[in-house]
């Protein structure tokens, strides 16, 4: 997903394309629940290939 430059959140929502750790407290605050739902999912796909790969985060 990060190669490509890609995270894939809900069509037309406004953190699709985001990176997922790239998002302000206030951004946060204003997320929907299906907004957070699908940053928690997305994160933890990422720490879990970030752990498979072996890559640590700069």
């Amino acid at each position: 997903m990060e190669r490509r430059g890609e995270f894939q959140f809900s069509p037309g929502s406004w953190i699709r394309g985001r990176h997922p750790e790239s998002f302000s407290f206030e951004e946060i605050k204003r997320m929907t629940p299906q907004d957070l739902e699908e940053l928690y999912v997305t994160r933890k796909i990422l720490e879990a290939a970030r752990y498979v790969l072996g890559v640590t985060p700069e």
